[in-house]
């Protein structure tokens, strides 16, 4: 992967982590950019485990995400930083940082693991691998509006 690329996703991933950790009055640990992390941080307030995050940074504006009424995420990481927040017992969020500095926050489980945020899996075969073998790939489709698991915050920094 192009270091170039992973430096500056890592910058805007820590961006968000920064904005949302004043606006939340809590302290996050960042664990995602050395390792093949599962999560991308674990948020605390008084030394307490308060939450799981994901955060995932677009090349799109807020009005591209709006337009198509949702976000597109690996299900296979909503299973398993859902299977941590059900061990955890802490809620496991989502973020997204569109291009134009917006946050698009998806609550999707609640503390006691279970996902709460409403979405779209749909099932597709990607490209063959070296084995010429598809891949076959889940995505879950969250939805933005009418979604009472989903805030949209501006980063006015």
């Amino acid at each position: 992967m192009n270091t170039m690329y992973v430096n500056q996703n890592y910058e805007r991933e820590k961006e968000a982590l920064d904005f949302l950790s004043i606006k939340w009055k809590c302290h996050y640990t960042y664990i995602g950019k050395d390792v093949m992390s599962r999560v991308d941080a674990f948020l605390t307030r008084d030394n307490e485990l308060k939450g799981i995050v994901e955060v995932k940074c677009r090349t799109q504006g807020l009005s591209w995400f709006k337009e198509y009424n949702s976000c597109m995420v690996s299900y296979a990481k909503i299973q398993i930083a859902s299977d941590l927040s059900r061990l955890l017992q802490k809620k496991f969020f989502v973020v997204i940082q569109t291009s134009d500095r917006h946050l698009i926050v998806f609550q999707i489980t609640d503390r006691q693991g279970r996902i709460v945020c409403p979405m779209n899996i749909r099932f597709s075969s990607g490209e063959k691998n070296n084995n010429f073998e598809k891949k076959e790939m889940v995505t879950a489709y969250l939805s933005i509006d009418g979604n009472s698991f989903c805030n949209i915050i501006k980063n006015d920094w």
